[in-house]
Formats: C-alpha cells, structure tokens, sequence
C-alpha cells in the first residue's frame, strides 16, 4: 500500500508551484483545459500562465484583497525540500557529519564514564521541571512542580544502586559495540534501506500536496478527495517502517553481541544475523514492529493535543504534566517488553507470543531492573540526539525546513 499509493501520487500530480522569481503554478494540459472551461462557466478569463501562484487561477478582481508575500527568507517561495537541499547543500552535509562524529564520540564517553553520565542525565531531568516551574503560568502550579522536582531527587537518591548498575550494563553495552566494529556494515545496510525509504516517503508528501482537481464551484484547484486518505496510509505504514527497521537493528546487534558475550570463540558469520532477521525471524520482528508503530500513533496524538493545550490549562498543568509522565512510563514498559522480546526470540528461535510469554515471565521478577536500566539508557542516549536537534535547529534558522534524521550507530 505504501508504493501504491506513493507512485499513485507521483503518477497523479498535476499543479506544482515553480521556483522563480516571482514563483509560478503549473499546470498539466488537461488540468488547463478542465480549468478553463469552468471559468468561463463563471464568466472570468483564466490568469496568463506569467501571472499564477497559488490555486486561485481565474480572473478574480483583487483590488482591495492583499497578497501574501514568503517574507525575507533567503529561500524562494515554493521550494519544496529537496530544491531547498540542492540551494544548500552544506547544510545537511554538515548535519550528518556532525552526528556521524558525536555518535562515536558518544560510544566512547559511555564506555568510559557511563555511570556519571547516567546520573547526569537525572539531574538534567529535574532542572528541566524545574525550568516548566520557572515558566509555570500560576504560582500554585510552580509549588507542584517544584514538589515533583523533590520527589524525583528523592527517587534518584533512593534508587541510586539502581542506577550504578545500568550505569555499569551501558558501559559493557558500549564496550561490545567496540569489540564488534564490524557488525556495523550490517547496521549500516540497514541505515540505507532506511534513508531509501525515508527519501521515497519524503517525495511522497511532497508531490501529494500537487495532486490537484478543479472545484466545481469556486474554480479553485483543490486537494484531490483520496489523499488525505493516503496520506494517513502513507504515515502509519512509514512509523511501522521506522519501528521494523529499528527491530531489524536490535535483532542484528542481539545475534552479534549475545554470541559475543556467552560464545566468543564459536560466533557466527556477520551475515548470518542480516540473513536470520529477513527470513526466519521476519513475521517476529512485523509483528512487534506493529505494536510499537500503533504505541508510537497513540503517544504522537496524545502529545500533540497536550503540546497544544497545556499551557492554556492554567491550574491543570500539573495533571497534564502527570498524565505525560504517566504515558511515558506506559511507553517505556510497552518498549521494553517488545524489545527484550525481540532479544529472547533471537537467544531462543521461538515465535513472538512464546518469546513474549517467557520475557514476562523473566521481567515479572526482575521488572524493576530492566525499567530503570531501560529508561536510563534511553536517556543518555537522548543527551547526544537533543545537542543534534539543537544544531538542527539553529541551521534551520538560516536554512529551509528539512527532515532530518540523528544517525545513532548503535
């Protein structure tokens, strides 16, 4: 479905705005002549082809309107991302530089200094409540945060044992990584299909919004009817894209490090791991792919109506802030359960549901160990992606939008 629909609109694209100067509307012959003949239904003439921008191609009167101009961005109006890539291309060159070199530099601290960074991190965290209490839009909200700042110190302080062994599990995870250099032509196999398919998904969106047909009534060029239809398609099948790719990752890396650490003198070839995830372990790592895109589509709605309305909320912010920490560990245990399934289905070559059943019956005694160690390498390894975001976004500030992606080599 994800090609179909994609290539159907690629085939189907018929009115797309063209840099110049100033930018032009295309459209296809057939869209021309559908156009002008409801124009002239309407009595108007259609706009000379030197004189359209936008979808509104008749004849209108536009004195006394306005036109919206594109401000004074260094980028033509109508750049879609891969024009405004080819105008600058030192922007993204020097993106995945940068996150090819922090990547590693981070493998290495981790290996070195895991523990610190770890509660690093933590405390990170509680400045970051403490700056919501700072901006807080009463007073008795910033009195709750700063309590739930308390409470997490004190949660730290308490669990700190904990967090000296997940410290001590990042710094062997990371020392595996290093002895095992070679597992990452796999990965990046991996990586290429990955950025294939995001530059496919990426033309996709693009080339929808230049799906166009003729408004009856206005004689305005409107979205065509199926693709907000597809565009929903297109976007749950790319997060379960996202999802697979990342289980593929995890089940390479589990093959190479789990023969590593139990039998290093018996391990098996590079490709048998690459080889193993696409074919016997294909329908596993699907099926915990899709429970983690369906998590991932509930967490993203959630997160955008909370992103929208918690800082209008007043007096319930807090609640609102509890319900995000709430989905958060809800996310973390749903995560940690796929992923150790995926684990053990590696180690164990059963199915997902006997692999799943044994990951339950292994975390139900040792949950609190595999939450904490889950939770704070996902953090640490979220330290190097935010300082990539943060030169993201100070590019974008001088650049066109873009998508970008934070290569993490492990």
């Amino acid at each position: 479905m994800f090609y179909g629909f994609g290539f159907g609109m690629l085939g189907s694209a018929n009115a797309s705005i063209q840099i110049a100067t100033p930018p032009v509307t295309k459209i296809t012959d057939d869209l021309e002549s559908e156009l002008t003949s409801c124009c002239q239904k309407l009595g108007l003439d259609v706009l000379p082809a030197d004189a359209r921008f936008g979808y509104y191609l008749c004849d209108y009167d536009t004195s006394g309107g306005r036109l919206l101009s594109s401000g004074n961005g260094k980028f033509p109006a109508g750049a879609n991302l891969f024009e405004a890539f080819a105008l600058a291309p030192e922007i993204p060159a020097t993106l995945i530089a940068m996150a090819l070199f922090i990547a590693v530099l981070w493998i290495f601290l981790l290996r070195q200094f895991a523990t610190p960074i770890v509660f690093a991190t933590e405390l990170a965290k509680i400045a970051g409540i403490l700056y919501i209490a700072v901006k807080a839009p009463d007073e008795s909200s910033t009195v709750i945060f700063v309590l739930f700042a308390l409470v997490y110190l004190a949660l730290i302080i308490w669990k700190r044992e904990k967090l000296q062994f997940a410290g001590k599990i990042i710094s062997h995870s990371a020392k595996a990584l290093q002895s095992n250099s070679s597992m990452f032509i796999a990965l990046l196999g991996v990586k290429a299909c990955y950025v294939l398919q995001a530059f496919l998904f990426v033309t996709f969106m693009i080339k929808s919004i230049e799906v166009r047909e003729v408004d009856p009534l206005t004689c305005s060029l409107v979205e065509a009817g199926w693709i907000g239809f597809a565009r929903t398609i297109l976007g749950f099948v790319w997060i379960w894209s996202v999802m697979f790719y990342s289980q593929l990752r995890l089940s390479i890396i589990a093959t190479t490090v789990g023969s590593w650490h139990f039998h290093p003198d018996a391990m098996p070839p590079l490709c048998q791991g690459f080889q193993n995830s696409l074919t016997k372990s294909f329908g596993t790592l699907s099926l915990s792919a899709l429970i983690l895109a369906i998590m991932e589509r509930i967490k993203k709605t959630l997160t955008f109506k909370w992103y929208h309305h918690c800082f209008s909320c007043g007096a319930t912010l807090p609640l609102h802030f509890l319900g995000c920490v709430l989905l958060w560990c809800l996310e973390t245990c749903i995560k940690m359960l796929t992923k150790f399934t995926t684990i053990l289905h590696v180690f164990t070559g059963l199915n997902f549901f006997g692999s799943a059943k044994k990951c339950f019956g292994l975390m139900s005694r040792h949950f609190e160990d595999g939450f904490i160690t889950d939770a704070a390498s996902t953090s640490v390894l979220q330290v190097s992606q935010k300082h990539r975001a943060m030169e993201s976004r100070r590019a974008k500030e001088n650049g066109p939008p873009f998508f970008t992606h934070c290569v993490l080599l492990c």
